[in-house]
């Protein structure tokens, strides 16, 4: 894969009034949300929604802020990978970078995070 295929970022999460929930919106598709984050207290009815509702919604929203970071950290951290000076060595560091960029449809190849 050469490029991202993911909604372009930014990504913002936003509480639907009166419910418990949250849409997820990218600045592309503005009128129709990425996703919903339901209530994790079992009902979307009501004023208040839970602490861990709330910080699940914002964790999606930042997902193409943190791809990007990620690749811009496998990129700069990938030039010392055998540099035996680092203590200690960042391979494991990397492999988790790695890891995470593969998750998100990406290899750490690829240097582009936007479509």
């Amino acid at each position: 894969m050469s490029k991202a295929q993911h909604t372009p970022g930014p990504w913002t999460a936003t509480k639907v009034q009166d419910r418990s929930e949250y849409l997820i919106r990218g600045w592309e598709s503005a009128a129709l949300p990425l996703a919903v984050v339901p209530s994790d207290t079992g009902s979307i009815r009501g004023p208040r929604g839970s602490a861990t509702t709330h910080a699940n919604a914002q964790l999606i929203a930042s997902a193409p802020l943190l791809l990007e970071a990620l690749i811009a950290a496998e990129a700069f951290m990938s030039g010392f990978e055998d540099d035996e000076a680092q203590d200690p060595p960042i391979s494991a560091t990397l492999k988790d970078i790695r890891v995470a960029i593969e998750a998100a449809g990406l290899t750490a190849n690829d240097s582009q995070v936007a479509a």
